[in-house]
């Protein structure tokens, strides 16, 4: 039992570190895409909602094709649910009674 929450525990401090790192990648994605628009069609750091996102992501793989921002959020987005999910396994959460 003790070995499930020591790996939910390394879980949580490795999903945490995922988000924080998607969070600093999509900012560079802003400032990357924000560099090519005007002024009035910026993007903001902040309020940020799934058509935003998309929208940014459009934006982004128009002016940057070769970009591989979007790459690295996927990978550090997906890479943040598995750690949720074994932080829920290690928390006793799929149990079997």
């Amino acid at each position: 039992m003790h070995a499930r929450i020591i790996v939910a525990v390394s879980a949580l401090v490795c999903g945490s570190a995922c988000g924080l790192f998607a969070t600093l990648n999509n900012f560079e994605m802003v400032d990357q895409v924000n560099r090519k628009l005007p002024d009035g069609e910026q993007f903001d750091h902040a309020w940020w909602y799934l058509t935003k996102t998309l929208r940014l992501r459009r934006k982004y793989r128009a002016f940057y094709p070769d970009g591989g921002l979007i790459v690295r959020a996927n990978v550090l987005t997906a890479a943040m649910f598995v750690c949720v999910l074994v932080v829920a396994w290690g928390l006793g959460f799929f149990a079997q009674h």
